[in-house]
């Protein structure tokens, strides 16, 4: 299992976006955080980048390059951490980050992902992501953007049909 990863076929990234999760904001996360192994040029040429699992503890220095580039790309500042003086149980903050992602412009889901990642509380951020308006199973809409946007008939069988397994 592994939450996303980076593939770097014939000079071209793709990203590939593993976990199972609905949030929007999670799978947006992750995203944000492969695009920053992309931006910092972590991936080599015909190599494999994963992310087994994004937690906030992590040392090592390409991880937080990644995590910082994507903090950025999802807030316009790089150290935009969330967090309180107090632990905050999940309602409260799915009403807080409905407050701050209007005076910030951030998705309000990202807050509640922030504040979790930031003050080891992730229950109540999953609590606050089931709360917030607008939520919805990003996991069909991933597919439906790939069949889109992918030929899948230009592939030999055997890959077509490991591929739409995946989707």
């Amino acid at each position: 299992k592994f939450d996303g990863m980076v593939i770097d076929v014939q000079g071209r990234p793709v990203i590939v976006l593993a976990r199972n999760e609905v949030s929007p904001s999670w799978q947006l996360f992750i995203l944000a955080h492969e695009l920053g192994h992309i931006g910092k040029k972590h991936v080599r040429k015909n190599a494999i980048y994963f992310d087994l699992n994004l937690t906030s503890d992590n040392t090592d220095r390409k991880e937080q390059e990644a995590t910082l580039y994507g903090m950025h790309l999802l807030t316009g500042k790089q150290d935009a951490e969330v967090r309180s003086p107090w632990r905050i149980k999940g309602e409260e903050l799915a009403r807080q980050a409905l407050v701050l992602s209007r005076n910030r412009k951030i998705d309000p889901g990202h807050i509640a992902l922030n504040y979790g990642f930031a003050m080891n509380a992730m229950a109540a951020a999953r609590i606050a992501l089931r709360q917030l308006p607008d939520q919805y199973d990003a996991k069909p809409f991933i597919t439906e953007v790939a069949h889109k946007h992918l030929d899948l008939d230009r592939l030999p069988d055997d890959s077509r049909e490991v591929l739409e397994s995946i989707l």
